[in-house]
């Protein structure tokens, strides 16, 4: 180097900087495209995800609420206002899970959504358990033995259902 003229000096100091500058360029391209990529997956399912998926335990949730409104409610027309409302949030659960199960991302994700189906159907069958016994219980001290019998048996039910849907 010793050697070497100004003007070799001067390419070889502009070269090694373009050469920099180059890979510097590359490597900011590359992560931009990463972030770009990431953007995208959280914008294209995860977001849509939580929304379905806290749509679908709203409704959950006041459905669980309602069942007790429904063993205490007196008339037949409270406990018919109470079922249409739960038809209502069945549905809305229904339209949440369809549309996460539109956009799973993945194998682990799919195994959680199976297991939210699978809460899902005891709870539901549990809940009609409840309903039928809630119809024919006929005063304050049978109503009182149903919510109890439904907060013992509901709630580590819909704590697991819940919790499934929390985890996909």
């Amino acid at each position: 180097m010793k050697n070497w003229t100004i003007k070799k000096r001067i390419l070889f100091g502009f070269g090694g900087l373009l050469a920099v500058t180059i890979a510097l360029g590359i490597f900011a391209k590359l992560r931009v495209t990463t972030i770009n990529h990431h953007f995208s997956e959280v914008a294209n399912v995860s977001l849509p995800s939580m929304n379905f998926l806290t749509a679908a335990n709203a409704a959950a949730l006041e459905d669980q609420a309602i069942i007790f409104k429904h063993i205490y409610s007196t008339t037949d027309a409270e406990m018919d206002a109470f079922e249409a409302k739960m038809r209502a949030n069945a549905k809305a659960v229904a339209d949440g899970l369809d549309g996460y199960k539109k956009i799973l991302p993945d194998g682990q994700s799919r195994g959680l959504f199976e297991n939210v189906l699978a809460c899902q159907a005891k709870y539901l069958d549990f809940r009609k358990e409840i309903l039928t016994l809630s119809r024919a219980a006929t005063n304050a001290t049978t109503s009182s033995a149903l919510a109890s019998k439904a907060a013992k048996e509901l709630d580590p039910l819909a704590q697991q259902y819940n919790d499934a849907l929390t985890a996909c």
